[in-house]
């Protein structure tokens, strides 16, 4: 079976989100002293990676944007980055597993807003994969971390899915007039302006040079999380600009099963990075990995 281009994608994409995830929960604990110069800092490495990406417009070509479409990618870089803002804050509560698993209800907001506003219908075996995906998602919070910091990080991240939702319909809105790359420099621009807004404040730009100096150590480390952060903002953008933002975002949900896979992985080969927690109830974690497996089947 010759599974569609945008599957492929979405598939790709959690890989990467994983990477982010597992990297990053080790920056908010042992480098950022808040979690917003999590955000800062993000900003900070994109910033540096954009003279790329902009030369990757002569490769790709460009067309000229409307003013409406500019206006959408500049809501969708803020939306994502307000998404991103609480989702370091989660991580400052939870392990990356936890967080990766609340993240993952963001599907059943998309199939929701779908069926009510755009009208979306799919099969019943769709349906059923897109609840398997996100019921093992969830099943990954039941199996790791405490009551506790469950419960501390649940609210954020449905603010954080919220911005997501947002996020992912107005991608798709300028997608269907507009070519893909183009839309993601301007979307990438849009949330380096978004992620630096707490150094207009002279109290955040005072935190922010203090902890520079350990920032300034791991650049190298931040660009490499960086770097796989805009390949998975880019492989959904276009998942999404071929597909079904619902869809898409279902097929996603196996993040926290990359997640377990990459930190269980990281944590073997150098006891530094990724989380001791991860080896815990192993047969259970593999078993869902092997349902999801089955969900994104029932999807394609």
């Amino acid at each position: 079976m010759t599974l569609p281009g945008w599957l492929i994608l979405a598939l790709t994409s959690p890989a990467f989100w994983a990477i982010v995830h597992v990297l990053d929960s080790y920056c908010v604990d042992r480098v950022f002293h808040r979690p917003w110069i999590g955000l800062v800092a993000s900003s900070l490495t994109m910033l540096i990676s954009l003279p790329l990406l902009i030369c990757g417009v002569g490769f790709m070509g460009w067309s000229p944007l409307t003013a409406s479409a500019l206006a959408w990618c500049g809501l969708a870089g803020f939306t994502f980055m307000a998404s991103q803002l609480l989702y370091f804050y989660a991580l400052s509560q939870s392990e990356s597993g936890i967080v990766a698993a609340y993240w993952n209800l963001l599907p059943l907001f998309l199939l929701l807003a779908g069926y009510v506003i755009l009208d979306e219908r799919f099969s019943a075996a769709r349906y059923a994969g897109c609840l398997i995906l996100v019921i093992c998602s969830v099943s990954f919070c039941v199996v790791d971390g405490n009551l506790e910091h469950r419960v501390r990080s649940f609210w954020m991240m449905m603010a954080a899915a919220g911005f997501q939702v947002f996020y992912f319909h107005a991608q798709k809105h300028v997608f269907t007039t507009n070519p893909v790359y183009p839309i993601f420099v301007v979307i990438t621009v849009a949330m380096i302006g978004s992620g630096l807004l707490p150094l207009l404040m002279s109290q955040c730009r005072r935190e922010f040079l203090i902890n520079w100096p350990q920032i300034r150590r791991l650049l190298p480390f931040l660009l490499v999380i960086e770097a796989a952060n805009l390949i998975a903002v880019l492989t959904s953008q276009y998942a999404v600009s071929l597909g079904t933002p619902s869809l898409v975002s279902a097929v996603e949900a196996s993040i926290p099963g990359y997640t377990f896979l990459v930190s269980l992985g990281l944590f073997a080969v150098t006891g530094k990075y990724g989380e001791a927690e991860a080896r815990h109830r192993l047969p259970a974690k593999l078993g869902l990995v092997s349902l999801m497996v089955f969900g994104v089947w029932l999807i394609s």
